[in-house]
Order: structure tokens, then C-alpha cells, then sequence
């Protein structure tokens, strides 16, 4: 799909959103079901592309059930930690929260130091795991022949996105890079998305 997306853009196809998509995803579905013809559009009006980064630039929710379902039962939780159960609690929501609500018999500090010691677990799975999605590669390298700005926006610690993009190869190409737990509000929030189209005006 991002592939066909990617097509879709070097035809010119009318934008979907702010800067073209605030995330492939969303981006994706836009030019999947968009109504041909194809028409031109003035690209030179678009500020950016926003991208979200885990299970849009690359997919790593199965990285991230691992780490979550080994982890959280270290820290004593029974409950089966399976694909459902990680939709519904875990997926897209910050560490700080998921620790709030899943740990709470823990204390502060401790949910603070369970946190670090998950990320590090994540990370020392994705290092070896980490692939972009299919066409992410075209399409960013359309963005940047059209000299268009790409920023990531994202509810990971820094370190952790850091470290995907350096991955995918993408850090030399990414012009800006906004951590929600930077930022007033985490998403879903639009606070961090909006921070990052007022840094890229």
C-alpha cells in the first residue's frame, strides 16, 4: 500500500491533510480509495509530511508485545498479555500511562525504573528486527526530491525513536523530530502534532 501510495503522489494526486498525511496510514487509505483521474496539484504549497514512526514507518507492535508481555509479568501481572489484550491497553499510549494503569502496585520510582528497563528490552529486540514498511523507501525518497520537509511525530521516548530511524536509515532525511512526552500533552492528543506544524512554518 505505501508503495501504490508513493505512485500515487508522483502522479500528483490532490494532498490528504496537513503536509500531505499526518501519517502513512492515514496517508495510505487517502490514496487507496481516492477517485481517479489523478489531477496536478502544486506541491510547492505543502510545508511537510508528519509520520507517526512504530507500525507506520516500520512495524514493530509485535517487538512491542514481546517486550510488554515479558516484562509486565516480571513485574507479577497474571493476565495474559496476547494481541487483543495489547490493542486495548497498550498500543499508542505512552509508557507513563500504561505504567500508571497496568502497575499499580508499583511506586513511582519503581514504575519509573520498570519503564527504562522495558524500553532497553525493546530496543535489544528491534535493533535486530527493525525493516521499513513496504514503498516507505520510494516514498520518502519522493518527498525529498520535491524538497518538501519530513517530520516524525511520536509518543516514544527519544532514545527509542532515535534509534529506529537510525535503523531504517532514515536520520539524515527526517528534518524534524517531536516527542510527545516533550511536548504539554502526549497523543492522542493533537498537542504534539500541532507543535510540529508551527516548528516546521
Amino acid at each position: 500500500m505505501m508503495r501504490s501510495m508513493a505512485r500515487h503522489l508522483k502522479r500528483g494526486a490532490a494532498n490528504a491533510g496537513y503536509g500531505g498525511a499526518t501519517s502513512t496510514s492515514a496517508a495510505v487509505q487517502h490514496y487507496s480509495t481516492a477517485a481517479a483521474p489523478c489531477v496536478s496539484y502544486n506541491w510547492k504549497r505543502i510545508k511537510g509530511f508528519l509520520f507517526d514512526i512504530d507500525g507506520t514507518l516500520c512495524d514493530t507492535d509485535p517487538l512491542h508485545l514481546v517486550a510488554f508481555r515479558d516484562c509486565l509479568k516480571k513485574a507479577g501481572i497474571k493476565q495474559e498479555v496476547d494481541e487483543t489484550f495489547f490493542k486495548a491497553n497498550i498500543s499508542g499510549r505512552s509508557n507513563p500511562d500504561i505504567a500508571r494503569d497496568l502497575l499499580p502496585h508499583l511506586s513511582e520510582e519503581e514504575k519509573e525504573q520498570w519503564i527504562v528497563d522495558k524500553e532497553e528490552y525493546f530496543c535489544n529486540l528491534a535493533r535486530k528486527e527493525i525493516r521499513p514498511v513496504e514503498g516507505l523507501v520510494e516514498l520518502v525518497s519522493w518527498i525529498k526530491q520535491k524538497n518538501i520537509k519530513l517530520g516524525a511525530v511520536t509518543n516514544a521516548p527519544r532514545a527509542n525513536a532515535e534509534m529506529i530511524l537510525e535503523g531504517l536509515g532514515m536520520t539524515g532525511q527526517v528534518d524534524l523530530l517531536v516527542i510527545a512526552n516533550e511536548t504539554p500533552a502526549n497523543k492522542p492528543s493533537p498537542i504534539p502534532y500541532i507543535t510540529a506544524m508551527q516548528k516546521l512554518d
